[in-house]
Parts: C-alpha cells; sequence; structure tokens
C-alpha cells in the first residue's frame, strides 16, 4: 500500500493521469464500496461525487486542494473538510467536485474543462447530470468504455459499465449534461 502512495504522489507533480488505474479502481468498486478507506455517503445526500473523487485519487490526483464556490472555500480532501468525517465539499457533493475540476488551475487535485460532445469523453472523464430536473448538477456519472453511448460507473444508484442513454436518456430530465474531460491530476 505504501508503495502505491508513494507513486501517487510522484505522478502528482506532473499531472500525469492514470486512466488504466482510474478504470479499475472503477470497476472494482461500482457496485461495492471501499468502506476500508473511505467513508459511505448514500443514504446521506448520495455516494456519487465520493466515488468520482476516490476514482481521480487512484487515478494520481493529490487531495488538499479547494476552489470558491458559492461564496465559500470548497476544498477536495478526506481530512480537513466541513462534511462528516473531515470531508470536503468539492470531494462528496456533485456540484462542486464539478466546479472545483474546472475551476482548478493549481498543482494539486484534478483539472479539467468542458467539452461539447460526450462522444468525445475518454476512460475516466466525467458526465455530471441533472437528475431532479432544475438545472443544477446533481449526479456524477464516470465514463468507463467511451463512445456515442458512453458507458458510466456510479454510486446511488449503482452502476457498472451502463450505457448513459439507459441512466440518463438525452431528451429527458431537463436534457441536461455538463461533460467534464480531464487534463491534468496533481
Amino acid at each position: 500500500k505504501n508503495n502505491n502512495l508513494s507513486s501517487i504522489k510522484e505522478r502528482s507533480y506532473n499531472g500525469y493521469i492514470d486512466r488504466n488505474s482510474m478504470y479499475n479502481y472503477m470497476m472494482k468498486y461500482a457496485e461495492t464500496y471501499n468502506n476500508d478507506e473511505y467513508l459511505s455517503f448514500s443514504g446521506k445526500g448520495g455516494d456519487c461525487a465520493n466515488f468520482g473523487s476516490q476514482i481521480l485519487y487512484a487515478g494520481g490526483a493529490t487531495r488538499g486542494g479547494g476552489a470558491m464556490m458559492d461564496n465559500a472555500w470548497r476544498l477536495w480532501d478526506t481530512k480537513n473538510g466541513p462534511a462528516e468525517g473531515g470531508y470536503g465539499h468539492a470531494w462528496v457533493a456533485a456540484k462542486y467536485l464539478r466546479g472545483y475540476i474546472i475551476r482548478n488551475n493549481e498543482n494539486l487535485g484534478p483539472q479539467g474543462h468542458v467539452i461539447r460532445y460526450g462522444s468525445s469523453l475518454k476512460k475516466g472523464d466525467f458526465c455530471f447530470l441533472d437528475i431532479h430536473k432544475n438545472g443544477g448538477i446533481s449526479h456524477t456519472t464516470i465514463v468507463s468504455t467511451p463512445g456515442p453511448n458512453f458507458r458510466i460507473c456510479s454510486h446511488t444508484a449503482n452502476h457498472k459499465d451502463v450505457p448513459i442513454n439507459t441512466v440518463h436518456p438525452y431528451g429527458k430530465n431537463g436534457n441536461y449534461r455538463s461533460y467534464v474531460t480531464l487534463t491534468a491530476l496533481y
């Protein structure tokens, strides 16, 4: 385990994205939870962003960064945040995770940007959804298999390599999907 943490820390300084490690992690824990290392937020607002954050960490991102959103510092961390167990809002809430990824310009944590077409997403990229039909981000999914009807993994509800159109058909639920491609994991 310590060797794994060393390699993650080493990768974190150059922005390298280990998409294969991300994929392996999501396949292992899509239908189960890694409760040995992380809290579960199922039944407490949902575990989708927490699962997405775990995948980012498995891919090489370093915890501890944050960004200003809604007039507050939203931390991407599992030890120093205001949420249960010291988790930060950017680690556990879908809208803050998305906001952090696209606003982060420091050499710490995940970085990415919004793209127009889901068919351009790569393995390990994100599709954030408006499942409450209110124009906001309320669910995090992670791309497991790229393509026009890309496949996703998620928690709450648990999905493993399921086509996005099965989970969230375009044209339903407010038509809202936000596609975020990763550019670096520091």
